[in-house]
């Protein structure tokens, strides 16, 4: 069963929720993403804010993952199985975000990408983020609230400073946007 979202039209202004990862966790990713030229995986375990709408990666989870495929694979399906056994219920049912990479590509969803989110949506009740980012520091990230039935694409990801008790930068399809400071930083980190 595919489930069909409803998309929002072209001009309809709507208020969209905001998707927040915490600056010290983001910098992790980044240079997880930086790492590698080959595609990898990071799921993350998700806590959502209904008051602010605001959906918070709060843990990042690297699942066992082939070291030296070009595109990600799973160790084996038993070894992922295991790995997600080793988690308790609860650790498992945070696990509402699947990102992964396309090192040197674009960051749009290919025909497998759409194919693998919707059976990962099939039976979830709430909601699902996807995100795909490159070397660029360009993301594509999609929220999938299931329970309202939209689909929120090409979103933003906004870091969170929690010092400064503010958003400091946000990331999109086109890459950073809104900065304070992220250039010098991501530079000393060999962006």
């Amino acid at each position: 069963m595919k489930i069909k979202f409803f998309k929002k039209k072209k001009d309809e202004e709507i208020k969209l929720p905001k998707i927040t990862i915490f600056h010290e966790l983001f910098m992790k990713w980044a240079g997880l993403i930086k790492s590698t030229e080959l595609e990898i995986m990071i799921l993350g375990s998700i806590k959502y804010y209904e008051k602010d709408d605001v959906y918070l990666i709060e843990k990042l989870l690297i699942p066992p993952q082939e070291k030296n495929s070009p595109t990600f694979q799973a160790d084996s399906d038993e070894e992922y199985a295991k790995w997600l056994h080793e988690m308790t219920r609860e650790e498992r049912q945070s696990i509402k975000m699947h990102m992964h990479t396309h090192p040197k590509m674009g960051t749009s969803p290919s025909g497998v990408d759409e194919t693998m989110i919707y059976d990962k949506v099939e039976n979830i009740e709430t909601f699902y983020i996807r995100i795909i980012a490159n070397h660029k520091m360009e993301f594509h990230v999609d929220l999938f609230d299931i329970a309202n039935r939209k689909l929120y694409e090409e979103m933003d990801l906004h870091v969170y400073c929690p010092e400064k008790k503010k958003i400091i930068y946000s990331l999109g399809k086109s890459g950073i946007y809104y900065s304070s400071g992220i250039f010098k930083e991501m530079k000393e980190m060999g962006f």
